[in-house]
């Protein structure tokens, strides 16, 4: 789902209308006013996992701790009885390895059969209907009993509305990029940033590497002259 678009607060209602119906407790319903509500042995989660100084562990240890619990663990281990909810796994890290560490517990736990919800905003951790491949390119075995779902967005006008309803085979697109460039979070806006700020008295401009950079601009060909250059390359091949 999108940034903002409630996929925490979605896995945090989950845990807890399953922990309430097990208390006997009332949760919210629709229609009749009932709902089924499996029963679990554990509720097993990762949701905004923090560092950990004073055990010398990052946010990624502190998440892959949580799940080798989920393996290896005699307290903590998952069984086919088992919610597991996970936030965004495994983000401290570069995103190749990031998706393997994904897939690699998502494709553990279908073969366990638990009942999971993972958030994410790594589209092809959310393609689990299609052809599923490596990180070396080879054909993967389908995830059996997966889903994706997704948070709605309606677009009208241009403008992107986020409207938290949750669909079924959806693979919602994230709005980093967009709320970005609405904050002047550009490399452009960046750039002007350096000599505004000067500008305001806020530093001496001769302090920065500003005409340095202006420097190295002036001499990077265009976009125009790229392809100029491509051309004629063409063309002395022929």
């Amino acid at each position: 789902g999108p940034n903002s678009g409630g996929k925490t607060t979605y896995l945090r209602m989950i845990g807890q209308m399953s922990w309430l119906a097990q208390l006997g407790w009332l949760v919210p319903a629709k229609g009749n006013g009932k709902i089924e509500v499996q029963l679990h042995d554990k509720i097993l989660t990762a949701l905004e996992v923090s560092d950990a100084p004073e055990k010398d562990q990052s946010r990624l240890v502190a998440e892959l701790d949580r799940a080798k619990n989920l393996a290896y663990s005699e307290d903590f281990r998952v069984t086919p009885n088992s919610l597991v909810l996970f936030d965004e796994f495994a983000n401290g890290t570069n995103a190749e390895e990031s998706l393997e560490f994904n897939n690699e517990l998502v494709e553990y736990l279908s073969e366990m059969n638990s009942t999971n919800y993972f958030s994410t905003h790594k589209h092809e951790l959310a393609e689990i209907d299609g052809e599923r491949k490596d990180k070396n390119g080879e054909k993967k075995e389908k995830l059996l009993g997966a889903h994706p779902i997704g948070i709605e967005i309606v677009e009208k006008d241009g403008q992107q509305t986020v409207t938290y309803r949750v669909l079924r085979n959806t693979v919602s697109p994230s709005l980093g990029r967009k709320v970005a460039d609405a904050k002047g979070l550009t490399r452009d806006g960046y750039r002007q940033q350096v000599k505004h700020g000067s500008i305001q008295g806020a530093y001496d401009l001769k302090d920065t590497r500003y005409h340095e950079y202006q420097e190295l601009r002036r001499k990077r060909p265009s976009n125009d002259q790229k392809s100029n250059g491509a051309k004629g390359k063409k063309k002395s091949r022929k």
